[in-house]
Order: structure tokens, then sequence, then C-alpha cells
């Protein structure tokens, strides 16, 4: 089942949607903001329930991952694509902005990694698209954790995912709060692509301020096997997650 705050739907800034990766996220950092993930969901799964929740949260922003499921399951890219635009779509039509979290080089995964880089680069692509679009804020933003998380995977093998080589371990999912609030915060800014908690990408558009990181609380903890399993094993029974 989601993980669902006790929020009253008309105080949600945030949604966060999608599948374990989302599930398995503490998003209680993030002020008035609902987790709606459900582990081994695809796109099609929360394209057909994005409208509920749009409609009873109404949020400004809606945090969305998903893709890697279906990429496990056989959908081509180009289809995987297809169904991440429809939730896109969805979400634009009804005045939010969408940030996108990148997928993650996962050890268990590596025959579909090469397929993980074509998803984001369509998606990259796709925003920058959007954003040249519109005289607004961009209407979807992507944190690209690929490349960094392929670094900090190379360096230190084992820190960013739980034992189970697929799932992000305490400190993957500290990566992931740091740079989604960066991007959350950039509320009338350009930016399009963070990467590493930096603007990569900008819009093209004038009278905008440049974004800028926002202060960590804390320093990025050091990584170390998790002393806690996020989330239901039994509900993370999907190739991904």
């Amino acid at each position: 089942a989601a993980i669902e705050r006790k929020i009253s739907s008309a105080a949600v800034k945030t949604l966060f949607a999608g599948d374990s990766d989302i599930e398995g996220w503490d998003t209680d950092e993030f002020p008035d903001s609902v987790n709606e993930g459900v582990g081994g969901w695809t796109c099609k799964q929360v394209r057909i329930r994005i409208n509920k929740h749009l409609k009873k949260f109404q949020p400004e922003w809606v945090v969305l991952v998903c893709g890697e499921n279906d990429l496990a399951y056989g959908e081509s890219v180009d289809r995987t694509f297809q169904g991440f635009m429809n939730v896109v779509t969805k979400i634009v039509k009804k005045g939010a902005r969408v940030v996108y979290m990148g997928t993650k080089p996962e050890p268990a995964m590596k025959r579909l990694h090469s397929k993980y880089e074509k998803y984001d680069a369509k998606i990259r692509a796709k925003a920058i698209e959007m954003a040249a679009a519109v005289d607004t804020p961009p209407p979807l933003v992507m944190v690209d954790v690929y490349p960094v998380f392929d670094v900090i995977e190379q360096d230190d093998p084992g820190a960013l995912y739980q034992d189970d080589e697929l799932h992000l371990s305490e400190y993957g999912y500290a990566l992931w709060t740091k740079w989604a609030k960066t991007a959350l915060a950039d509320d009338f800014g350009s930016c399009i692509r963070w990467e590493e908690n930096s603007c990569a990408e900008e819009s093209n558009r004038e009278g905008l301020p440049t974004p800028t990181p926002t202060t960590s609380p804390g320093p990025t903890p050091t990584p170390e096997p998790p002393s806690v399993v996020i989330g239901d094993a039994s509900v993370n029974v999907c190739p991904t997650g």
C-alpha cells in the first residue's frame, strides 16, 4: 500500500508518485507533501491513478519516478518514454510542475543500463523542448541521477544501494532528498536539468533569476550499510521496484 502522510489535501504542495523508489523514500522532510508511491508500478499504472491524486491534492509539484519497471518487464525505450509522457501531460494540464528523478545504475540490473541511458536521454531532450515552448518556468525538470550515481558506485561500490543491489540505501536516499529539495526550491527559476545539486541546463527565458543550490541542512552522510531495510520486501517483488 502507498505510504501516505496524515495531511489535509488542501495543504499539499508536493505529491510524490511512482514506484518503490518513491514508496521507500522517507519524504517527511518535504513540507506539505504526500507520498503515493507503490512498489512495482509502471508508468502505465501511475497514469491510471494520477488524475485521482491530482484532483484530491492539487499539488504545485509532482516528484515522479517511473520507467525502470516498464523496461524490466520488456517494454521498449520508446514505449516507456511515451508512457512517461502520458503521465507528465496529465500533470502539466492540471497546472502542476514535474520533477523527474532519473534512472539509477543499479548493480543488479546491468543488462538494462543502456536502456536507462537512452530513456533518460529522451526525457532530457523533451524537458528542453517543453521549456522552450512556454514563457513560464520549465514544466518538466530533471534531476539527472545516473551520471552522478555511476561515479559514486565506481568509487565506493554498494554505498548507494541496499543488499539487493537494487533499492536505494539510506545514503542513496539522502542524496535524492538533497537534490530534490534544491529542484523544488527553484519555484520561479529557469533550471531544466540538475546534476549533483547544481543547475546543468537552463532555459533561455530572460528576466528570471539564476538558480542556486539550496544549502544542505548538514554534511552529506558517510556511506555505510543501512541498519534498517527501507520498505516492505513483500511489496517489492517486481524486477526493479
